[in-house]
């Protein structure tokens, strides 16, 4: 569906439903309002939640790839083991969202951020959140760079 005929249609309005026995993709959710569903184990590959609200949500160990969480508003979320390579969740609220073993091979985090010659040694206290061993090391390594050279 063209985002730009949006209004065309009526949004997607629930709070606490178990989607897991629902077949998903035959119904549009971007700009839904999808507050403390439940979305596990699903296979939602490349689909469309563009600015949506899906606050308190679970997607643990769902099938997200490709999917597009652009502008949506995924505060507290759990998506604990989703496989969510490749997916876009640049611009997204994630306030206290649960990204915990989550496959984000390939993710869209940032929006065109551009993180060459930055100090980002303020960044160092938010370490600690980074469970994978790989992506702390190299924010660590990344962060000294930068400062060593701006400093």
């Amino acid at each position: 569906m063209d985002r730009n005929n949006w209004e065309k249609r009526k949004k997607l309005c629930v709070d606490e439903i178990d989607f897991r026995d629902i077949d998903l993709t035959k119904y549009p959710v971007d700009q839904a309002y999808m507050t403390a569903c439940i979305f596990d184990g699903m296979n939602l590959n490349n689909k469309d939640m563009f600015a949506s609200l899906i606050c308190s949500s679970t997607f643990r160990s769902a099938n997200l790839e490709y999917a597009d969480f652009y502008k949506a508003d995924v505060s507290y979320v759990d998506f604990t083991n989703a496989d969510a390579q490749n997916a876009r969740f640049a611009k997204c609220e994630c306030i206290e969202t649960v990204f915990a073993k989550t496959d984000l091979t390939n993710a869209s985090l940032f929006d065109h951020a551009d993180f060459r010659e930055k100090v980002l040694i303020l960044v160092l206290p938010k370490i600690r959140y980074f469970e994978d061993e790989k992506a702390r090391e190299w924010l660590i390594s990344y962060s000294l760079t930068a400062g060593e050279k701006n400093g």
